[in-house]
């Protein structure tokens, strides 16, 4: 079941998410993988919370909850195009 902060938040194709993050900070396609690669997480630096990482979504049904995405150990093999992975997700 989707919860209300769930529906608040509209989930983008990687397309738009990468023409969004491309002109504010310049990412390339590559920079987006690695930035979905831990997924997003706090992290503690000098007492001050920060998020890094980004989350990935994929199977995205109506009234489901999104399931997140995450590179595993089967994905990691040699030749593989996880650019070609990543850009199905939203975010």
């Amino acid at each position: 079941m989707v919860t209300s902060k769930q529906k608040d938040k509209a989930l983008l194709h990687f397309l738009m998410a990468k023409e969004i993050l491309e002109s504010r900070w310049g990412a390339t396609p590559q920079e987006i993988a690695m930035w979905v690669f831990p997924g997003e997480k706090l992290e503690t630096d000098s007492g001050k919370k920060k998020t890094v990482g980004l989350d990935g979504y994929f199977q995205v049904r109506p009234h489901e909850r999104p399931l997140k995405f995450r590179f595993s150990f089967s994905v990691h093999r040699p030749g593989l195009d996880y650019l070609a992975v990543t850009d199905g997700l939203l975010f």
